[in-house]
């Protein structure tokens, strides 16, 4: 599907461009990839999540959105990547708890 491999192709580039400090452009390229196929792709929202928690400041409903995008993403595809989505798993429960 091509639609799909759309979606995974902006998740990774997403990805790079969080790691080359670009974090405008990584919000551009993650939002698309989870407009086109976020239940196929759970690196985007994941990346997403985490990018607009860093961002979110003081504004507490962005933070719930953001911390509800991190909860929600599925099993990321590196064991370096699933580690950081359980970290901040359990972070995000315990202050919520």
């Amino acid at each position: 599907n091509q639609t799909a491999l759309a979606a995974h192709v902006l998740s990774r580039l997403g990805y790079f461009l969080l790691h080359w400090r670009r974090p405008d452009a990584a919000r551009e390229a993650l939002r698309a990839s989870v407009e086109l196929g976020a239940r196929t792709n759970p690196l985007a929202p994941f990346l997403l999540g985490e990018l607009e928690r860093r961002s979110a400041g003081a504004d507490a409903a962005r933070l719930r959105v953001a911390e509800d995008q991190i909860l929600s993403a599925g099993r990321q595809p590196s064991a370096e990547l699933e580690a950081e989505r359980a970290r901040l798993v359990e972070e995000i429960r315990f202050w919520r708890a």
